[in-house]
Parts: C-alpha cells; structure tokens; sequence
C-alpha cells in the first residue's frame, strides 16, 4: 500500500510541475506578457518621454512618420523636427562616463547629424527606448506603404 500512495504522490507532483510549466514556461502568464504589438503610438510616445523628462524635454507626434523634440514651454518652432524613416537610433556606452547612451541620429543628403543625445542608466532602458523609437518606424512605414499608389 505504501508503493501505491507513493505512486499516487509521485504522478500527482509529477502532473503539478507538468501543468505550471505548461502555463508558465517563460516565466509570464500569456495575459501578461509585454507586448510593443498592442501598444498604441501614443502609449509607445509616454515610454520614450519617460527618459526625456528629467532632461526636460519632450517628443511629441507631428504626423506619422514624423517627431518634434522640443522643451516644454518653448516656442513650436523651436522644436527639432525628427522625420521617422530617415531617423536610425545608435546605443552604446558613453567612453568616459560608462553610461548607456541613445542617440538619434539623422541621414540627410548622406550627412549623419545627431540629433537627441540620451544618457541611460541601464542596458535594458537603452534597449527599450530603441524598441519603443523603432515601433513608431514601423508604423509609419505601414502608413506611407497603404497609401502609396501601386507602381
């Protein structure tokens, strides 16, 4: 009888960890689960101003495929207008200081201007704001190809 109630244990645990691996085998419930596909442009916007407000600035939507960076509080035209597709976003370290750096920079006319300098605590922050820029890209990407002609 004792084997019996040992088996009965042992296939019950056994089923038990089966089943939490299976509902959980990344660690994430699937409803939980982050998702750069869910969010929308202005959810992916309040991320990438997260970083940018203790350096008091701010990005805000001008169209789809383009970006102002500007100050709060100042003049609109002051702002630095970010064109989305023409926009590429460099991470690395800052030499002297050891700090992830995120910068945009711009290609015109096949001249590379940076054009916002982001100093980041972590790796992952650096990473992240990356993907959360590049969504944006994606999206205008997806408007411009929807509403150009075929040919």
């Amino acid at each position: 009888m004792n084997r019996t109630v040992a088996r009965i244990t042992s296939a019950l645990l056994a089923s038990m960890a089966l089943a939490l691996l299976v509902a959980c085998g990344d660690g994430y419930p699937r409803a939980d689960r982050p998702s750069d596909r869910r969010m929308n442009a202005s959810t992916h916007l309040q991320l990438l101003n997260r970083s940018l407000a203790t350096k008091q600035r701010k990005l805000t939507m001008r169209d789809a495929c383009h970006l102002v960076l500007s100050k709060p509080g100042a003049a609109k035209r002051e702002g630095v207008l970010l064109p989305l597709l023409s926009t590429n976003v460099v991470v690395g370290t800052d030499s002297e200081t050891g700090r992830f750096l995120v910068k945009l920079v711009e290609i015109a006319n096949g001249k590379a201007s940076t054009r916002l300098r982001l100093a980041v605590g972590e790796w992952l922050d650096a990473v992240a704001w990356r993907s959360h820029f590049q969504q944006l890209q994606i999206r205008c990407a997806a408007t411009q190809a929807s509403t150009t002609p075929p040919g």
